[in-house]
């Protein structure tokens, strides 16, 4: 009866691509049953599958053969909690990443760069869900109503897509300050406002840096965002207001204001369209990167982007 509990999912499973499979997960399943209550099992399905591993090892080796049918018992309770404890950890594995997923936007934790498999899907055209890497930027390049990190004329524009109460955004916002200070005026950084639902805080806290970016203090005011995460409230980030040295009426005024929230579905919608699933989310010329990159996968890409514009410059 060890061997049906292992068969009776297994055979379960195949039974969804073949018929031939069903009825020995009927079988199988049918056995646990009557020897949970206690009955005798009706099937020789042990004995079977007994006489078939024996026989495929006998091929082999006839003293692995005659070693496996002594122990076969030991061996066969081994399997089943073999069995048991690797799926008892898959399962534990899932069950943290949908609770990382919802708490901290990736199914790895706040602290891992790991790709997450469980990322929200996309809409497509019909209102269809799809799942896709994320493709050409909608918006190439600086537009002219946008927070931007650097020089203007600088020759590259790196374009992020972030929340303020992503872990990951914060841990990519140390990176983008050391790209800007070796890259002075080569490189700038455009932010475009993405918050996700799944993080508390994350409208107030975009509202409030759109605001900040209207009185020309969003670079002073994204650091005190990062700072709280996800107790960025409307009373706290007014707070910040004065902190960053902000006209306090007239940000009040903005983060009351629906005019605010258009502005931030516009980047929203741009992102969507873009096939973004996560932040941060990076678009370097036709190159995307999703997650906190190290600064050497920057470096590279802007390095190599800065040798073909200069030998672009050089042939003219």
């Amino acid at each position: 009866m060890v061997l049906c509990f292992i068969a009776a999912i297994v055979y379960a499973v195949l039974g969804i691509f073949s018929a031939k499979y069903r009825a020995l997960a009927t079988e199988a399943f049918g056995c646990i049953i009557r020897t949970a209550s206690l009955r005798p099992c009706e099937t020789d399905l042990d004995t079977r599958i007994k006489a078939g591993l024996i026989g495929r090892v006998g091929k082999v080796s006839q003293g692995a053969a005659g070693f496996l049918a002594s122990n076969f018992k030991a061996f066969s309770w081994l399997a089943v909690f073999a069995f048991f404890a690797i799926n008892l950890f898959l399962f534990y594995q899932l069950a943290a990443g949908v609770y990382n997923w919802y708490y901290f936007g990736n199914c790895n934790g706040p602290e891992s760069t790991g790709f997450c498999p469980f990322n929200p899907f996309n809409t497509g055209e019909g209102g269809k869900s799809v799942i896709s890497e994320p493709g050409d930027l909608v918006v190439q390049g600086p537009i002219d109503d946008a927070p931007l990190y650097g020089s203007p004329s600088a020759w590259i524009t790196i374009v992020e897509f972030g929340c303020f109460s992503c872990p990951y955004t914060k841990k990519a916002f140390t990176t983008m300050q050391q790209v800007l200070d070796d890259y002075r005026g080569k490189v700038n950084v455009q932010w475009r406002f993405y918050p996700l639902p799944n993080h508390p805080t994350s409208n107030e806290a975009a509202k409030a840096a759109a605001c900040a970016y209207m009185q020309g203090k969003f670079r002073e005011f994204a650091p005190l965002l990062f700072e709280a995460q996800r107790n960025n409230t409307r009373e706290n980030v007014i707070g910040y207001a004065e902190k960053a040295g902000l006209d306090k009426e007239a940000f009040v005024k903005c983060f009351d204001k629906n005019e605010v929230q258009k502005y931030l579905e516009r980047d929203s919608a741009a992102g969507n369209f873009s096939g973004i699933y996560g932040t941060p989310t990076f678009f370097i010329g036709n190159k995307s990167y999703v997650g906190p990159q190290t600064y050497e996968t920057f470096k590279q890409e802007i390095d190599r982007q800065l040798s073909s514009y200069s030998e672009i410059t050089a042939a003219k």
